[in-house]
């Protein structure tokens, strides 16, 4: 087993709300992650450089930095899969274009607690899969 299967993968939740910050950290910590929370883009651009995410949860509509323009600057610096949540995205152009920055999900809110965990296990078995390539 790889050292990834063997520790807390890492997750930067990028999320205004405090309501869903509480449901974001409750269900992530449930499911094996190590969580940690940006309550705005500008908050989760200073975290990001250092802090080696597995996984980003970004919201659509934030304070400061919106989270597309998040997502922009993080393909810069490393790629990172990403959920991307949103009660407003329908645009083909801009879902395609997340997608190009490494948005592997799509979360609507309001959203299931299903869906959220279906996505997680979904992003756990990618993230380790990665990590096993990059290893052999």
């Amino acid at each position: 087993m790889s050292a990834v299967e063997h520790r807390l993968l890492r997750v930067l939740v990028i999320e205004d709300e405090p309501d869903l910050q509480i449901i974001y950290r409750d269900v992530l910590s449930r499911e094996g992650f190590e969580v940690e929370i940006a309550p705005d883009g500008e908050d989760a651009l200073n975290k990001i450089p250092g802090g080696r995410y597995d996984l980003l949860v970004v919201d659509f509509l934030l304070p400061r930095v919106d989270g597309v323009e998040v997502l922009e600057q993080v393909a810069t610096l490393r790629p990172t899969p990403a959920i991307f949540a949103s009660a407003v995205m329908r645009d083909p152009v801009t879902i395609q274009h997340l997608k190009n920055l490494g948005v592997r999900w799509f979360l609507e809110k309001p959203f299931r607690l299903s869906a959220l965990r279906a996505i997680l296990d979904e992003a756990r078995e990618l993230i380790r899969n990665a990590a096993a390539a990059e290893a052999s």
